[in-house]
């Protein structure tokens, strides 16, 4: 009687002014249940009344017997793509299979078979390796020349969102994401099929551990929306359900505009992890330059070269004046700017014309000299009558060219009468595009610091690496790509490039009406109610303030309610006879009668409902089929356990 008044206290507020007697109630009630049995009671029931209305244009019935149209998909009428893999003994994909039906008529014009071993999957091609490794790997990517799938080889860095699944990266990978994986290969090929076959809808897929199946239609259903154009465009997707949320009448409108939308008590957050690298143009200049110079030239030689001359190629441009053969110094001078002495990958002496001698200091030390013994200051020797000579060199002066900042280099021309000099220089710098910067940017870390907030999903580079909270075991291969605004420059390999997050955050606010009188009155009614008389304390809270009432309700006698559900079980004759079973029919069946058998709900009375050319088998009573269940079920797990092979 304590748990009947439990049940009973909270309803007495909404029935204070319900004046049915207990009988008229209970029959109400029966009559409800047994109009909704009579729609949705049995397998062909619920079919007819309940699941085919949703997807084709039959009527939905209410269980008064009034029409309205319930479809919300539209009908696949036949398959159009199917992809099969097969998995080899180190955990590759040993061969992929495409079956492509052009034009939806139930035959696939198109059969092609790709062999591997493929050690790797991206969202837009295959990697295949040597078996079991990730080593001598070639990359291909899917495309659709005239209609047929085929692989074509690309560079790594043309394939998108790629991942390991053989066994040189996890323990048996391919077969517990198979699911995932084969979903991920057809998703690849069935973005390329709708680019070439636009018109057809995907309506639905069937997929299992192996395999996925596409299945479409031509038509809109009535209504074309061209739901393809989110293959090709999956960004959008988004975007248009922002817009269908907005428009009056549509689901996502109504279900918006729901208590349980409104305070659901945890929101969802997206964020993004971004690897950002910035470059910049560096050019000759910027690496080395000629700042000043007394006599002397600069110019371009081509790429990542530059040519410096001191001096001017004139023939006895220095006069020695009325002193006759005595030997007299000429020099010039030049100062270069060093920007980026790492850049500078080497500074030559190419070349020398001089008459009669000629030595070369850069920060003050001799860096050349054609007169070996020439070290002091001053004239080599009183007379210097050494003669003219062009000479060939290959001299290295690149140390001194090794830091940021000025060098000095200074030519001295010893000769006598008249005389000239001139040398070359030659520098060799890498110029062009380099990396400046890179960072990480990260719009996560407020998320990630909210004891609130877990990580529902991650997916780093298209790879789905975290599922309903649950690491997927998988991660994105290495890969380069071209970086930078100012110029454009391979990256180099990175683990990375943009992980994209959703959390769950529990929200602390709530915006629930109070309750508390509610709940006071309750607690008033739960613990003064007398179950067999009706009596009971009443205590309502108006704008003056709280009253305490006595009430009494008329109470139902509560109907009895049996311990279980009875059950029973028929039978029916089996029309024909069963034969090619494999063995003899007296043995399979040694009465030579098979029957049907069913279990069935008994009704009210203890009856056990029979359909024409029924009998029964066991009457009602309170049964348990748990043994038949477990022995079924366990056959089933069994016979599942050798649909695929794998090596021990």
């Amino acid at each position: 009687m304590k748990r009947f008044a439990r049940l009973i206290a909270p309803a007495l507020v909404a029935l204070m002014s319900v004046q049915l007697t207990g009988a008229q109630e209970t029959e109400r009630a029966r009559t409800a249940a047994e109009s909704v049995k009579g729609v949705y009671g049995t397998a062909e029931g619920l079919t007819q009344n309940g699941v085919r209305p949703l997807s084709t244009t039959d009527p939905m019935r209410t269980v008064q017997g009034d029409q309205f149209n319930a479809q919300l998909n539209c009908p696949a009428t036949q398959r159009f793509l199917r992809v099969t893999m097969l998995p080899s003994g180190t955990s590759d994909i040993a061969r992929i299979d495409v079956e492509l039906d052009r034009d939806l008529d139930g035959t696939s014009e198109t059969a092609r078979t790709f062999s591997g071993p493929f050690a790797g999957v991206c969202n837009n091609g295959l990697i295949r390796c040597d078996p079991g490794t990730w080593n001598n790997c070639r990359s291909y990517r899917w495309a659709i020349p005239n209609g047929v799938p085929i692989l074509e080889e690309v560079l790594q860095r043309d394939l998108g969102a790629c991942y390991c699944v053989n066994a040189s990266c996890g323990a048996n990978l391919l077969m517990v994401n198979s699911n995932k994986v084969v979903s991920d290969v057809g998703a690849g090929l069935v973005t390329l099929v709708q680019q070439v076959l636009p018109r057809i809808t995907t309506a639905r897929t069937q997929s299992d551990e192996l395999s996925i199946a596409y299945f479409g239609q031509a038509s809109g259903c009535g209504a074309d929306r061209s739901p393809e154009q989110f293959f090709r465009n999956p960004n959008a997707l988004a975007a248009a359900g922002v817009a269908e949320r907005s428009t009056p009448g549509t689901v996502a409108n109504f279900i918006l505009g729901t208590s349980v939308a409104a305070d659901r008590g945890v929101s969802a957050m997206s964020c993004e992890i971004r690897r950002e690298i910035d470059t910049s143009y560096v050019a000759k200049n910027d690496i080395l330059r000629l700042n000043s110079s007394t006599r002397g030239t600069a110019t371009d030689c081509g790429p990542g070269c530059l040519r410096f001359q001191i001096g001017d190629a004139i023939n006895n441009l220095y006069g020695g004046g009325s002193g006759g053969t005595r030997c007299r110094i000429s020099s010039e001078s030049q100062r270069y700017l060093v920007g980026m002495p790492d850049r500078i990958d080497s500074v030559t002496l190419r070349s020398a014309r001089f008459d009669d001698a000629v030595r070369l200091r850069l920060d003050g030390t001799i860096a050349y000299n054609t007169r070996p013994s020439w070290t002091a200051a001053g004239t080599p020797e009183f007379r210097c009558d050494y003669g003219e000579r062009s000479i060939a060199l290959s001299t290295d002066l690149t140390p001194y060219f090794s830091r940021v900042g000025t060098v000095a280099m200074d030519m001295e021309l010893a000769h006598d009468r008249r005389g000239e000099a001139w040398i070359v220089l030659e520098a060799r710098v890498r110029e062009g595009c380099e990396l400046e910067r890179e960072d990480v940017v990260d719009g996560c870390a407020a998320a990630a610091a909210n004891t609130d907030c877990t990580l529902y999903r991650e997916v780093v580079d298209g790879v789905e690496t975290v599922r309903d909270y649950r690491t997927t075991g998988l991660s994105p291969l290495p890969s380069t790509r071209l970086v930078g605004t100012a110029c454009q420059q391979d990256s180099g390999m990175r683990n990375w490039w943009v992980t994209q997050r959703e959390y769950r955050c529990r929200t602390r606010t709530s915006t629930a009406p109070d309750m508390s009188a509610l709940v006071s009155r309750y607690d008033t009614i739960h613990q003064s109610i007398d179950p067999d008389s009706g009596a009971f304390t009443d205590r309502r809270t108006t704008l003056s303030g709280v009253q305490i009432s006595s009430e009494r309700l008329t109470v139902p006698v509560a109907s009895p309610v049996a311990g279980c559900t009875r059950m029973c079980r028929t039978r029916r004759l089996r029309p024909g006879v069963a034969v090619a079973d494999g063995s003899p029919q007296s043995v399979l069946n040694q009465t030579g009668v098979a029957y049907d058998f069913t279990f069935k709900e008994c009704d009210e009375a203890n009856r056990c409902p029979l359909e024409p050319g029924e009998e029964i088998a066991s009457a009602c009573d309170c049964r348990s089929n748990f043994a038949q269940a477990a022995a079924m079920m366990q056959t089933i797990r069994q016979v599942r356990g050798d649909t695929v092979c794998t090596a021990p």
